[in-house]
Order: C-alpha cells, then structure tokens, then sequence
C-alpha cells in the first residue's frame, strides 16, 4: 500500500525548491530580447534560428519572444512600441511588468557584435530543463502498478532522442541551392551519386524497375494473406545481410521458425524436412543443410520477433544496436498491420496505423536506414476479376501508400485462375508506386516448399512440377532451374561525374 501512495520522490518542499534551482540564466535571456529589439534586422534571425519559446525560463521573457516572433512573421519591424501595442491587443501587456518591463530590456544590453553565444547559452539552459521534465514525467510513470517496464525503456529512449533532434534542427538547415551545394562540399560532390549504401532485392529484374532502396525511404511490399509476404521480406533481408546489417522484426514467428526457412531456401531443401528434423533426413540433406547453415552464419542479419511492437520500441532498439557501433542499415517489418501505435487500438484503427506508416518513415530518415514494411491487403482485391491488386486495397489506411516511397504488390495469379496451368507458380511483383523511378510488372517463380522465390523460366516451372517429395534438389538441379543465389549481392553502383 505504500508502495501505491507514494507517487514522488520528493516532497511538496522540495519540490519548489528544485522548480526554483532549475538551470536558467534570466540575464542572457533579457539580453537577447533586447538586442532583437534594438537591432532586429541583425540579431533576429540569429536568435531565430537557435531559439524557440521553450528555451526562455521566465513567462514574461517568453510572451515577449512571442511577441517579437509574431510581428517579425507577420512583416513588422518589432521593437519596444510594436511589441508593447501587440501585448496590449493580446491583454498579456501587464502580466508581463507592462511598458517598463519591455523598454528595461534594451538597457540591459552591451555591445554586441552577434548574440549567438548569448542564444546557446539559453538553448543549453533550456534542454537542461527539458531532460528534468522528461524524467520527472517517467519517474510519474514507474509508479504506475500498469506501467510495462519496456514500454517505459522505449519511451525513455524515445524523448531522449526528441531532445538530440532539438539539438540538430538549432543549427539551420540549408534551403536554397547554393547553401545545399555548399552543405554537399561543392557541385563536384553535389552531381556525384554515391549509391554505396543502396540496397537492392535478390531479383535483378524487379531492380531494374524498383532502382536502389536508398536509406530514409520507406519500401512497402503489399499482398493478400498466404501470398508469400514473409517469404519475400526475409529473403531480401538474406540478401540484403551480405554485405549490410540488416534486422528482420517478425511480430508473428519466432527467429527459429524464420531461420528454418532460411535454411530451406539457401539449401534447396523442403520445408517439410526441415521440420521433421535431422533425424529423419538422408546423408545428402544433412550436408545441404550444413553447407545452408554455414552460409546463414556469415549474414550480418538479427531476427527480433519484438523490437517492432510499436514505433517508439523500434526506435530504441536500433539505437541501441547504433550504440553498439553495429547500426542497422536495412529494417524489415513483418507486418505493418500487427504493430500497435503507443494507445493502443481502440476504434480509431485508420488513424492508428496512419500513425504509424507516418512515423516509420520519420524514423528511417531519422536512422538514415532502408525500411521495409510488410503489409496486408484488404479483401476488395478477391472481388476483382483476376484479383490484380491496385493501391486503394492497402488494408485499414490510405496513408500507407501516401508515406511509401516504393509500393510492390505481390501477385498470385494461378489463386483466381485455377483452371490455367501455366500459371502455376508464378509470382507477379507490381510495382505500383515509384517516386524515384518507373512501375511495371515482373513475372517470377513462387516456390513454397523451399520458401523461396526465384527467377521464372519454362524450364524452372518444370523442374518444380517435377519434384519428388522426399527429393532434395542438388546444387547442378538447382543451377538448371535457374535459381537466383540470394548471397550473391550486386556490386555498389557508383556515378561519379564527368
């Protein structure tokens, strides 16, 4: 009971004491007011570009700042009339010490000939104050019999972040085409095209259209229940694992089942097999399954079935593995539709996955990785003839295809077609939305019992049709049916300018 009433660690005097030592530094703040007032053409937009409301400690300093950020946005010169006058129409003029106040700033002021160490002065104070709220909030929080000790890691990890991010924007970014060439170091660099960090699928063909997956961009692979979502998720993080830290974040298998598939694919080896164990197997399938395993021991790949539970818990883990000095560099989710936004879901679905298809893209620009999202398609594509998939049937949210850099949809058309053999096995990967590049069609060869999808030829559809049961497909078959090698990554594409 005790351990319920108690929801601080300090008291009501103490309190006040720690609201009252709070780091601050009231006199730079009256200084930068002052010197926006005096000369607001020189020191405005400098202050501008540091500050915000939040990084002056006292009310009255920050109804000022608001005043002077106002009539500046509005085209007004600020000084002590026009900030006094705006105050007065705002009925804030007395709480802030009235006329007096405001003309007491500029006397504080020395010569300056820039107030930009003035400005970081308070933006430090500010962040300082900021880190003391976030805590005090999350110490509320710990006290909470309900509250989940990771969730609480995650937001933790979440705020922190929020802060460092403060931190960067305060430093200006660059807009106009000469700052941007200057920030890339000269036009040389600027017309460069380092595609070092690219990734790219197993299937060359699906390359050619789709183009490199460059990080920050959020890549979406759509497709109906059973369709072979996790099969093409997981094989493009074996891929992509060669040569790049990749993690695959399932939220429905556990990392055996998936590395099991992996060994089935690299192996040529049925899946059934593989379940049935070692045990069962022939002295040809125990050494592909050795030489599959060897192989899957060099990917720079993890498998975690929780770090994606929500945004803000993928968010701390791929900080974590950043502090590790090992950073993912390709992100696969598995799938969109199973993560949770931070309220859970509630009645507000849409919103909620909006939500977070909104914030995995802010956070694969804020990682600077490859995100990949798997996601479900709704049931309007089984009334289609021909069940062809269109954007309008990304499942619960419009905004998936909206935040998606790159939509694909996987297509099985021997499902609705049942009557065509030559269709059997065929995978159509749509490319339906492209931002940097083209869409169109590929035609590939779904094989589920070995968990994989490879290269479609005539000669390969037999091959698969073809296949005993308890066979296991050896290398010089598997050449013959033209299977692509998934650890055989393209060489980074570099142009460089002439």
């Amino acid at each position: 009971m005790k351990k319920q009433q108690q929801q601080s660690l300090w008291t009501p005097d103490e309190l006040s004491r720690l609201r009252e030592s709070l780091p601050s530094d009231t006199f730079a703040e009256s200084v930068v007011l002052g010197a926006c007032l005096e000369r607001p053409d020189t020191h405005l937009p400098v202050a501008r570009s540091i500050l915000s409301s939040d990084d002056f400690y006292l009310e009255a300093h920050r109804a000022i700042w608001s005043a002077i950020v106002a009539l500046d946005e509005s085209g007004r010169r600020p000084d002590r009339v026009t900030v006094a006058s705006w105050l007065r129409d705002q009925g804030r003029l007395e709480s802030v010490g009235g006329i007096t106040k405001i003309a007491a700033l500029d006397s504080s002021v020395p010569a300056l000939v820039s107030i930009e160490g003035y400005c970081r002065i308070l933006h430090d104070k500010g962040m300082l104050r900021r880190l003391i709220r976030h805590a005090a909030e999350l110490q509320a929080m710990c006290f909470q019999a309900e509250a989940d000790p990771m969730n609480l890691v995650a937001e933790m990890e979440r705020r922190a972040m929020e802060v460092c991010q403060d931190v960067a924007t305060s430093k200006g970014e660059a807009d106009t085409f000469e700052e941007v060439v200057e920030a890339k170091g000269g036009l040389d660099k600027y017309f460069s095209r380092d595609l070092g960090r690219a990734a790219r699928t197993p299937w060359p063909e699906l390359n050619d259209i789709l183009g490199p997956m460059m990080p920050g961009q959020l890549v979406c692979f759509a497709a109906r229940p059973a369709c072979g979502k996790t099969v093409v998720g997981l094989q493009l993080a074996a891929h992509t694992a060669r040569s790049r830290e990749t993690v695959f974040c399932s939220l429905e298998m556990q990392p055996q089942e998936l590395y099991d598939r992996l060994v089935a694919a690299r192996g040529g080896i049925r899946h059934e097999t593989i379940q049935a164990g070692i045990a069962s197997m022939s002295s040809e399938e125990k050494r592909a399954v050795m030489a599959a395993a060897s192989d899957i021991a060099t990917l720079k790949l993890r498998i975690n079935p929780r770090a994606a539970r929500t945004v803000s818990s993928l968010r701390g883990y791929l900080m974590r593995l950043r502090a590790s000095r090992r950073p993912a560099e390709v992100v696969v989710v598995d799938y969109l539709q199973l993560m949770r936004g931070p309220m859970g879901g509630g009645n507000k679905r849409y919103d909620e996955v909006s939500d977070i298809t909104r914030n995995l893209k802010l956070l694969a620009e804020e990682m600077n990785v490859v995100m990949v999202i798997l996601s479900q398609l709704n049931r309007e594509v089984e009334r289609r003839p021909g069940g062809r998939p269109q954007l309008s049937d990304l499942r619960e949210s419009g905004t998936i295809e909206q935040d998606s850099d790159k939509v694909v949809f996987l297509h099985r058309p021997e499902l609705y077609k049942r009557d065509d053999p030559s269709l059997v096995g065929q995978m159509v990967m749509i490319v339906n939305k492209n931002r940097q590049g083209r869409i169109g069609d590929v035609i590939l060869r779904f094989e589920p019992e070995f968990q994989r999808v490879v290269r479609y030829t005539p000669m390969g559809i037999a091959c698969r049709q073809d296949t005993d049961a308890t066979q296991t497909r050896s290398a010089k078959d598997s050449q013959n049916c033209d299977v692509q090698d998934l650890w055989e990554e393209e060489a980074p594409d570099t142009v460089l300018p002439s």
